[in-house]
């Protein structure tokens, strides 16, 4: 007997309340200083009439205590915490959550007391709003057509560069930084769900790319000093698809973007014209960034409504089945440690009739992100980034490639040098891994 689809959705407003702002904190340590756009929580909820599954983004950085908040969404709902799809969209201007041990300059305990009161204030505040939002797309909830389609998005580029410069011997030497480097590969796929009722309305749309979520990075759009909380392009585009389809919720999330940022952004790496050597510049300009993210939020959206238009492959019928496993390999010590725990990374698979929704704990690299579409025995495979990515520490998840070109040139791969991870494993773990899960849940 054929399962039928049921979707209902919902999303509510995480812009922490203005009284909060001036504690808390962003990436970096850096200070807070007033809205460009507001910050959203939304949620998907699905049934096939026996299991149900949420999909859960956030306007931030991280999803945030994902063990806490999962538990208890599945203690309330009653949903395992494998069907939970659970995510932030990684704009890099909005509050951190959480303590953050091992990420040096976000670690939580390390700030003043009146930060770390704010920011517990802020995240009893999501809590919230995340429980009210779930029980509201569950209530929700109604026969439903689900269909799909891809295109592309050329708002992308890989970002590490290699640079060329004569160091103070006369000899010429190649160093690695952020930068643009158009001959290296990149995904520009860009996939979209869409969810209506069974009268043809738009319930929600699901929209995967592969990109940083950084057009607004170290922003000066407020206050001097100050970054000023957006949603960036992925939160943007979310807002303009639901001001198109009202009444419907947009998720964006981010594919396998670990070394790729968006063709611009307000932060700028380029070769020095004298030495050759990596440089960069923030621009300080309160208009500026406005104006580089309404450009590439309105490309890509344009880009994501050309795909919506095509998508004519609507279905009732559909079958939800959920997987978690753990790749652990290797680790290295930061800490001089003679018995380093494994590198451990959450892989995490949620099939939705024939859409395979794989989520990774942290910044999948470009290479591995081809990889597991290659091998996937699913060709509607799509690949989310920050999956739960605060439950453990595997931050970004580089390919060979990286480290063997942080070992031979000049530099540091951007989060390399407090990375655990160990070079000749992880590729061959995602690999069984993604094959073992594939061949438990189709």
């Amino acid at each position: 007997m054929d399962k039928k689809l049921y979707c209902g959705a919902s999303k509510m407003k995480i812009t922490p309340p203005l009284k909060l702002i001036p504690n808390l904190r962003g990436l970096m340590d850096k200070k807070l200083g007033g809205i460009v756009d507001d910050l959203y929580l939304r949620v998907i909820a699905l049934s096939d009439g026996e299991n149900t599954t949420l999909i859960i983004s956030f306007d931030l950085d991280k999803a945030p205590n994902p063990k806490e908040y999962m538990d208890e969404i599945s203690r309330h709902t009653q949903i395992p915490e494998n069907n939970i799809l659970y995510f932030g969209i990684h704009t890099h201007c909005a509050p951190i959550t959480g303590t953050r041990p091992f990420e040096r300059p976000n670690d939580m305990t390390k700030k003043p007391i009146e930060v770390q009161e704010a920011t517990k204030e802020y995240e009893k505040f999501i809590m919230d709003v995340l429980m009210e939002t779930v029980d509201d797309a569950i209530k929700k909830m109604e026969p439903a057509k689900m269909g799909y389609g891809t295109g592309t998005s050329y708002i992308n580029v890989n970002r590490n560069q290699e640079y060329s410069f004569i160091d103070d011997n006369g000899k010429e030497q190649i160093s690695c930084g952020l930068g643009y480097n158009k001959e290296a590969y990149v995904d520009p796929t860009l996939f979209v769900v869409k969810f209506e009722n069974l009268n043809g309305k738009p319930i929600a749309f699901f929209i995967n790319y592969a990109v940083h979520n950084v057009a607004m990075i170290w922003n000066n759009c407020i206050e001097d000093g100050k970054v000023a909380i957006t949603s960036d392009i992925g939160g943007n585009v979310s807002r303009y698809m639901e001001e198109i389809y009202h009444d419907s919720t947009a998720v964006w999330s981010s594919g396998a973007a670990g070394d790729v940022n968006p063709i611009m952004m307000n932060e700028l790496f380029y070769p020095d014209p004298v030495t050759g050597k990596v440089a960069s510049t923030v621009l300080k300009e309160k208009e500026t960034p406005q104006a580089i993210l309404k450009v590439l939020a309105s490309r890509h959206l344009a880009d994501v409504l050309k795909v919506v238009k095509n998508i004519n492959n609507m279905l009732e019928e559909t079958e939800i089945s959920t997987l978690v496993q753990w790749s652990k390999t290797p680790g290295r010590s930061l800490e001089g440690n003679e018995n380093p725990e494994p590198y451990t990374v959450r892989l995490h698979l949620v099939r939705i009739g024939e859409v395979a929704f794989y989520g990774i704990g942290g910044e999948l690299y470009s290479s591995l992100g081809k990889r597991v579409k290659e091998i996937s025995p699913m060709k509607n495979t799509v690949i989310i980034n920050h999956d739960a990515s605060l439950m453990v520490n595997c931050g970004y998840i580089y390919d060979d490639d990286a480290f063997e070109r942080n070992e031979r040139y000049y530099g540091e791969f951007v989060g390399m040098g407090h990375s655990t991870m160990v070079p000749g494993y992880f590729r061959e773990s995602l690999e069984e891994h993604t094959l073992q899960m594939f061949a438990q849940i189709i």
